[in-house]
Parts: C-alpha cells; structure tokens; sequence
C-alpha cells in the first residue's frame, strides 16, 4: 500500500485526533493484507521480483493457515507458473511442488524442466536436470530422456547416468545413447549391426557423442558408416575444443584411418592440450599396428599418456598382450578414475582376462588390490567366458579370502554364474 501523507496543521485538534486514529487504522489494514492473497494477484505481475516472491509465498502456504476460499486457487497458480516466461520462475516453482506429491503439479514440473533442459543458458540446463533428479521414476523419466537428447555433455551425463541407475525403459536408439553418454562402448558393440542407423545417426550430434559413435562404429566391420565417421572425425581434429580434438584423435585411431596420420602426428607434437598430444599419439600407434608402444605407455607414460592407452587398447584388433600390464596397473594404482577406465578395458578383453585378473586377486598381499581386481573380474563381458576349470579356481580364491569386502565380491560372481 502506498503510504499517505497527512498535513495535520490546517485541522482543529479534535479532527487531528480523529485522522491521527484513521491513519493508523489503514496502516494496520494494510500490515494484515493475506499474504496468500497478496501472492495469488502477484504471481501475475509484470516484474520478475514479485512473481519470484509470489510462487515462495505460494509454495510455504502449506504451513500456514490460509483462507478456505483461497486455497482451491493456489494449485492452479502454481501450475500456471510453472509455464512462466522467466526460466528463474520456473526452476523455482519446480524444485518446490516436489515436496507437495500431487500428480498435476509433479507432471507440469517435469514438462517445464522438459523446456529448460533445451535452453540456450548452460545454468538453466544444469539446474533443470538437477530439478528432475530429485523427481522420482517413473514421472521423471520422460524428462531425462529429454536431457540424454541435448548436446550439453554435462546434462546428459547426469541423464544417463540417473537413467541407467533407475533402470528405465528406454527405446533402443536412446539406450544406445546412453551407454555411449556413459562411455559403455561395449554394450553398444554387442548390438552388432542393429546399432548402426543409431551410430551414423548420431555422427550428426555434438563431438563427444559424434566421437564414441565413430569408435563404436570402428568394431561393427561397416565401410560405409566407417569412411562416413572418418570423415566428421577429421574435421573435429580442427575444433577449437581440447575434448573434441581428443575424442576426434581416440576415434580415427579406432577406425585405423591412415589419412589421418599426418595430422594425428602434428597433434602430438604440437598440440597445447596433454591430453589431446596423448590421445593423438596413441592413435598413430594404433594406425601403424604399434601394440608394443601403446603398452609401453601404459608402462612409462604421464597420467594422460596413460589413460589415452588404456582408452586406445579398447580398440586394438588383439588386446591379449596388454592385459597383464592392465592389471599390473589396476592391482597397484588406487586412482578412481584410472580404474574406472582400466575396468572398461578390461571389459572389452572379455574372457581373455580372467585368469590374469585371478593370478592378480592371488597373488596380491593388498586387500585394497584385489577389491578392485574382483570388481573388474565382477563384468558379465569377462565372466560369462569363465570355464569349469576357472570357476572352481574362483571358488577357492572366495573361501580362501581373508577380506569381507573382496569375498563378497567374488561370491557375487559365483552367484551370477549359477543363475546364468
């Protein structure tokens, strides 16, 4: 309310007295203004400021006493709301009818992080996808799918891993993405060729998505689609990107496109980025058939020379002779991330790497090192190739073990073994 100003010196006291009392009267009526009331007219308003204040009066009002004739009407504002033009109003209502549980308002919250997950901010996509995050499965799920779609990488990691984590059920084109998302080459190369019109698909994408693309192709034995991603990998190399250049590099030397050898030789030598001069590096390696220098690597080089070989390995048309250095590496490196990468790997060596990863778990004094070769061992790629042989060595390496956590995890492998 406005205040008014009152000149008391042209009345008689008995009238001051009377507009003193009548002053004070209004401004008590306007302190006891219904916030509820005040916020259903404000989340209308033309300023941001007031509709932002409106929808957090609106969204606290459950812990108020509010009039019986206003609350039929504060559910359809905040729904309202949720379509404002100002993406702070909806992020802000969103993150807030959560708590409220009620179908309408959780679906309009998750169609307005839909919009938001495709806005031209990166801080409206982050924080859209983190709002749906805290959305349970199944009424987020069609938002998170919209987010595996974007071409932020950030927000479709968080997609695909929340995704994956609740087990959705995804079309075949978007399950694809996310294993890709989630650097999930493997499960994408087991499709064969019912992945590919997915793959060249996204050889239109962004340069990460574009670039696991290329390197899945690279396994599927398909020219066209092969000389196809070659060709997009190429122009990447040029991208003013480090993480495109490196993925670009990582993708021709699975494609062993030896056009791209001069440039790749270039880029290890004069890049400004460690990772793509290590990424570029490997894959010259693996374009000339050098196996013995990409486990050399392995061996002796920094930390990006390192991952770019583990990565490269994956690739590699035998990749029988790097496994005992993969898991001399993995037994003595703690490193989560270098882990994650070397158990991927190891992945792809399938059944190839079980009995190296058990003279690991058997040979190792640290129980720490053998949690991590168990868990590598604990991949359906690697133990689905175990013999009879193998299987009763595997037994006697649980009963024989000293640590809960790394017994457990070889029992979880027998387990899966006899239910399969």
């Amino acid at each position: 309310m406005r205040p008014t100003t009152i000149y008391f010196d042209s009345f008689k006291p008995s009238v001051q007295v009377f507009c003193l009392a009548g002053a004070v009267l209004l401004a008590a009526a306007g302190c006891q203004t219904d916030p509820v009331a005040a916020a259903l007219d404000g989340i209308g308003s033309d300023s941001v400021a007031d509709r932002l204040h409106a929808a957090n009066v609106l969204l606290g009002s459950r812990t108020m006493s509010v009039d019986d004739k206003l609350t039929p009407r504060i559910e359809p504002a905040l729904a309202a709301a949720l379509k404002d033009d100002d993406a702070d109003v909806r992020l802000t209502v969103a993150r807030g009818v959560i708590s409220w549980a009620l179908p309408d308002l959780i679906s309009g919250a998750v169609d307005a992080m839909i919009k938001d997950v495709a806005s031209d901010d990166a801080a409206v996509r982050t924080t859209a996808v983190d709002v749906l995050a805290t959305i349970p499965a199944p009424a987020s799920t069609r938002g998170l799918v919209a987010a595996l779609q974007t071409d932020d990488a950030q927000v479709r990691s968080v997609a695909a891993r929340l995704l994956r984590r609740r087990g959705a059920d995804l079309s075949p084109e978007n399950r694809i993405r996310m294993w890709l998302t989630l650097d999930m080459s493997q499960d994408v190369i087991d499709q064969g060729d019912r992945a590919l019109s997915t793959l060249a698909a996204l050889l239109g994408a962004d340069p990460a998505l574009r670039s696991a693309a290329a390197s899945a192709i690279a396994h599927l034995g398909d020219a066209d689609a092969a000389t196809m991603a070659a060709t997009r990998c190429l122009d990447d190399l040029k991208s003013d990107d480090a993480a495109a250049r490196a993925g670009a590099a990582e993708a021709l030397g699975a494609l062993v496109h030896s056009d791209a050898l001069d440039a790749l030789d270039a880029l290890a030598e004069q890049d400004a980025d460690d990772g793509v001069r290590a990424s570029a590096r490997i894959a010259a390696h693996a374009i000339r058939g050098a196996t013995a220098s990409i486990v050399q690597a392995l061996d002796e080089g920094g930390a990006a020379l390192q991952v770019a070989a583990i990565r490269g390995i994956r690739h590699l048309p035998s990749k029988t002779p790097a496994i005992p250095s993969l898991v001399a590496k993995l037994a003595a490196d703690s490193g989560r991330q270098l882990a994650a990468e070397i158990g991927r790997t190891l992945e792809s060596c399938g059944g190839d790497a079980i009995d190296e990863l058990m003279d690991g778990i058997d040979g190792a004094a640290d129980w720490s090192a053998r949690l991590r070769l168990a868990r590598a061992l604990n991949q359906p790629a690697i133990y689905a190739g175990i013999s009879q042989n193998q299987e009763f060595r595997l037994y006697n390496l649980q009963q024989g073990e000293g640590n809960r956590d790394v017994q457990d995890e070889l029992a979880s492998v027998l387990t899966a073994l006899e239910m399969s």
